[in-house]
């Protein structure tokens, strides 16, 4: 449960870093996590 809870933080992380530079992607990427 602590490496799913990890690749999270990882994923949201990223997320944060495409917002940044690609917020089209970015919003792609946070439909992913929420429907996973």
């Amino acid at each position: 449960m602590q490496n799913y809870q990890a690749l999270i933080v990882d994923g949201k992380q990223r997320t944060t870093l495409f917002n940044v530079f690609l917020p089209g992607l970015n919003e792609k990427l946070l439909n992913f996590y929420v429907s996973f």
